[in-house]
């Protein structure tokens, strides 16, 4: 079974090799390749983490990271903080199913 988190406000799901983050403020998923994902944690002084995933990732970097800058910048939210250990996971899995182009 592949790896699903649900919070109240988005889900991160894997499908495969395939991210996707559906959010319920915001119209449309985003669903791209591992292989070009990325993904920051960053917490918040109010005891919140910011959970922020884009397209922009690379094979030569990891796919979680301290700063990530995508195209979309909309795919941000906040968790307690409580949810790092399940969200580093989430994302390393994800980083496992990356794939080495032909």
């Amino acid at each position: 079974m592949d790896p699903e988190l649900v919070y109240e406000k988005f889900v991160l799901r894997l499908d495969g090799p395939m991210l996707e983050a559906v959010g319920a403020e915001i119209k449309g998923i985003l669903r791209l390749h591992v292989n070009f994902a990325q993904a920051s944690l960053t917490a918040k002084k109010d005891g919140m983490l910011e959970v922020y995933v884009d397209d922009g990732g690379a094979l030569d970097r990891p796919l979680l990271q301290p700063k990530i800058s995508g195209i979309w910048r909309v795919w941000r939210y906040e968790v307690p903080a409580s949810e790092e250990a399940a969200l580093a996971e989430f994302f390393a899995e994800a980083e496992r199913r990356r794939s080495t182009p032909r």
